[in-house]
């Protein structure tokens, strides 16, 4: 007879257990999941379509205008330098040395 280690039966016993109830619940899941689409079906036709044809009502906004980099900054480095009595506008590079 061969003797068998009763703590690997019950990690078998436990890994099998713990196979069967994730199939069960993927197997139900499924099912679930398949009868909740039964009625759910794809549109006859694209409905993209319908909106890029009809003209809108409103018209569309402008876009905001770009804001310069340097004004940014200049905002930036004066907000951080708030216990500096005069505003400080710092001299930003007009060109970057090695880049054309």
């Amino acid at each position: 007879m061969v003797k068998v280690n009763t703590t690997i039966l019950l990690v078998l016993g436990l890994i099998g257990g713990m196979l069967a109830v994730s199939f069960a619940s993927g197997a139900i899941s499924h099912e679930l999941g398949r009868q909740a689409l039964k009625s759910v079906s794809q549109p006859d036709a694209n409905p993209v379509h319908k909106f890029a044809e009809k003209p809108t009502s409103t018209p569309r906004k402008k876009a905001p205008p770009f804001v310069e980099e340097r004004q940014i900054l200049i905002k930036v480095y004066n907000r951080t330098h708030k216990a500096q009595k005069q505003s400080f506008q710092p001299r930003l590079p007009t060109s970057f040395s090695g880049v054309t």
